[in-house]
Order: structure tokens, then C-alpha cells, then sequence
């Protein structure tokens, strides 16, 4: 396990307040001519309930033997401790781009388009 290997965060994936499936498929495409994949994969997920129930039960069977009797109400601190810190902290710098008219899979100007946009 990565925790035996001295990493002290890993991280374990995107919880959504509730289920969802992710996009449908195929979530990846690769662009051969350009040297590149689009990645729609999507936040596909059971929920954060269930999802910390897993985690809980994954640390149990593998964890450390100082995680394995991690409570609830620890895991639930945690919880709450990293969504204050969320909520809290101000917004990074965001630059939102309207990509709505365009196409990278069939329009190479697009997706050169995109990446000027990305490097101003």
C-alpha cells in the first residue's frame, strides 16, 4: 500500500453529495492526429455516504494498524474540517472560457483555439 511507503495523503477519488453515473460512453477519445485524448469521464460515484462507508471499510481491511480503528466521528471531523477550509478559502484565479460553439474533435483550429487560450 502506498501508506507503507511513507505518503501520508492519497488521494481516493470525487464524491458527489449524491449518486451518479458518470457520462456515457465512450468517456475517452483519442485524437490520433493531434497527439491527444479528451477526457469526459465524468464524477461517476455512489454518493458520499456510501462512498465513506467504502473508504472506512478499505482502511479497515488495509490500513495501517493505527487506521483501522479510525471512528466515524473522526472520519466525519475530517470531513467537516476539509469543507470549512473549502468554503473559506478564497477563490483562486479562474478563467472561465465559452467552449460551447466549439469542436476539437473535428475542428483542428478549435483545439488550437482552446490551447491559446489556456497558455494567456
Amino acid at each position: 500500500s502506498l501508506g507503507n511507503l511513507g505518503f501520508g495523503f492519497i488521494e481516493v477519488g470525487t464524491f458527489t453529495p449524491l449518486p451518479q453515473k458518470g457520462n456515457e460512453y465512450p468517456r475517452i477519445k483519442r485524437l490520433k492526429s493531434m497527439d491527444s485524448l479528451i477526457n469526459r469521464l465524468g464524477f461517476n460515484n455512489p454518493g458520499i455516504d456510501i462512498g465513506l462507508e467504502n473508504l472506512k471499510e478499505n482502511i479497515k481491511k488495509r490500513g495501517r494498524v493505527y487506521e483501522r480503528d479510525l471512528s466515524s466521528e473522526y472520519l466525519n471531523k475530517l470531513h467537516l474540517g476539509y469543507l470549512d477550509f473549502i468554503k473559506n478559502t478564497p477563490p483562486a484565479k479562474v478563467k472561465i472560457i465559452d467552449i460551447s460553439q466549439r469542436d476539437f474533435v473535428e475542428n483542428r483550429h478549435d483545439y488550437l483555439w482552446i490551447l491559446s487560450q489556456i497558455q494567456d
